[in-house]
């Protein structure tokens, strides 16, 4: 197997438990595009967590610029879809 070096892990909050596993579902739907890359995402409560380990920088880099664009895409459309708290 080849040897993943590069490491990145991350938590983030949500308000709900549901808008975390929202988030991740939506997420998960995409395969990173290499077998030089493994991501796995989990639901805690309501917290994300996520994983990317990576066979090089550059690749992880450009892994994780897309998913920060996807994931500000999804929390967008979630605020927008919320229902406003009472």
């Amino acid at each position: 197997m080849e040897d993943l070096p590069y490491q990145y892990k991350f938590s983030l909050v949500f308000k709900t438990e549901r808008e975390a596993q929202i988030v991740v579902n939506t997420l998960s739907v995409d395969e990173e595009p290499s077998g030089r890359v493994t991501r796995n995402f989990a639901v805690i409560g309501n917290k994300m967590t996520g994983e990317w380990t990576c066979a090089d920088a550059k690749l992880l880099r450009t892994c994780l610029r897309s998913f920060f664009v996807n994931l500000s895409l999804v929390v967008e459309t979630l605020q927008k879809f919320s229902k406003p708290e009472q």
